[in-house]
């Protein structure tokens, strides 16, 4: 049986998670900018952008406390299911550019100017 989650996965998450939020939207702009990212890929992270923004709650009132968490669950399994679908050495290479000694003004692989 294969493990939902690998280690090599947890570690990219982790990764992700630590991201301070602006370095969040720079990496997810910067995915949706790469053609090696197909666009359906994309979808989970506009879900969860979409979920999170808008009124709007899957669980019923009548479940409050797990109805508090609904948002934090929908960005853990966006962000599982983004760290699934993006190719690792695409994933990779982003958050290794966005370390701060690279944030200089560079280019978006895959993109011409």
């Amino acid at each position: 049986m294969q493990k939902i989650v690998s280690a090599d996965d947890r570690s990219r998450i982790a990764e992700v998670t630590k991201l301070p939020l602006w370095q969040k939207v720079r990496l997810a702009w910067r995915l949706r900018r790469d053609r090696r990212v197909p666009a359906l890929m994309i979808l989970p992270l506009a879900g969860v952008i979409i979920y999170i923004v808008l009124p709007f709650h899957v669980l019923p009132r009548r479940l409050k406390l797990l109805r508090t968490f609904d948002d934090l669950l929908v960005a853990a399994a966006g962000l599982w299911l983004l760290v699934k679908l993006i190719p690792k050495d695409v994933l990779d290479e982003h958050l290794g550019r966005l370390a701060p000694e690279h944030d200089a003004g560079e280019d978006v692989p895959g993109r011409s100017r």
